[in-house]
C-alpha cells in the first residue's frame, strides 16, 4: 500500500491539465446548470461537489483518482486473496501497484481509478453471494452495480464473462453450469433482468435506441465489432 500511494503521489501536481482533464473540469462545473450527463454523471456529480468546496488545481482535482488508485490496489489484494490465496494477493497487489496503466489513471482527473475500484468491490461482492448465499451481498452488488455502470458504461463489458465464471464452476471446484440460487434471483438477478428491460423499453419509447445500438460509431454495436 505504501509502495503504491508513493509511486501514485510523484508528480501529482507536475504537469498542467491534460485535454481530458479539462474535460471533466467543464463537466463538472456545468453539472449542476442542467447539463445532461446521463451516461456516466457518477464521477462528474463527485468532482462538481469537491468544486464547491475548492478552487479547481492540478492536485484537487487528481486527488480523488489518486485515492481511488491506492484503494484499487488494497481491493486486488483482498479479491485475489479470497480466490487464490495470500501469495497471489501479494503477486496481483504488487502488478497493479507497478502497473503503468493504473498508475497513469491514478494520476488522472477522470473516472478511471473509481471505474477500477468499483468493479473490483463489485466483483468480490458477486463471489461472496454465490459463494455464501446471504442476500446482502446479492443487495450491496445491486446497488454498486448501477453505480459502477453510471461512472462509465464499460463497466458493463467484462460483467457477463464474470457471472458466466462464478456458475461454471461449483463452491467444490467442480465444472458445469449452475443455476443462480432462489435468493440470487430474488435479491440481484431478478432486479438487475426487469431494470435492463425496463431501460430498453425506455430508450425505446424516448426514441434513443441509438445509445444502445449505435451512434457515429459508439454503442454497444461498434464495442462488438
Amino acid at each position: 500500500m505504501l509502495l503504491a500511494a508513493a509511486l501514485r503521489l510523484v508528480g501529482l501536481a507536475g504537469f498542467p491539465f491534460e485535454q481530458d482533464e479539462l474535460y471533466t473540469l467543464r463537466d463538472a462545473l456545468r453539472f449542476g446548470e442542467g447539463a445532461n450527463f446521463s451516461v456516466r454523471p457518477v464521477y462528474y456529480a463527485l468532482q462538481s461537489v469537491l468544486l464547491s468546496l475548492h478552487p479547481p488545481t492540478p492536485i484537487s482535482m487528481r486527488l480523488p483518482p489518486f485515492l481511488f488508485g491506492v484503494l484499487g490496489v488494497a481491493m486486488t489484494w483482498v479479491l485475489a486473496r479470497r480466490v487464490f490465496g495470500t501469495t497471489a494477493a501479494h503477486l496481483a497487489a504488487l502488478m497493479v501497484a507497478l502497473s503503468p496503466w493504473h498508475l497513469g489513471a491514478s494520476q488522472f482527473a477522470r473516472y478511471y481509478s473509481l471505474l477500477y475500484l468499483l468493479a473490483a468491490v463489485l466483483y468480490l461482492l458477486l463471489l461472496r453471494g454465490v459463494d455464501e448465499d446471504r442476500p446482502r451481498y446479492f443487495l450491496l452488488a445491486l446497488l454498486l452495480f448501477p453505480l459502477g455502470a453510471l461512472t462509465h458504461p464499460t463497466l458493463l463489458f467484462p460483467f457477463a464473462g464474470v457471472v458466466l465464471g462464478l456458475h461454471l464452476v461449483s463452491r467444490e471446484g467442480r465444472p458445469g453450469l449452475f443455476w443462480p440460487s432462489r435468493r440470487g434471483w430474488i435479491y440481484l438477478w431478478g432486479p438487475l433482468l426487469a431494470a435492463a428491460l425496463l431501460g430498453f423499453l425506455a430508450l425505446l419509447l424516448a426514441g434513443r435506441t441509438e445509445a444502445v445500438w449505435n451512434k457515429d460509431g459508439r454503442g454497444l454495436a461498434a464495442s462488438l465489432r
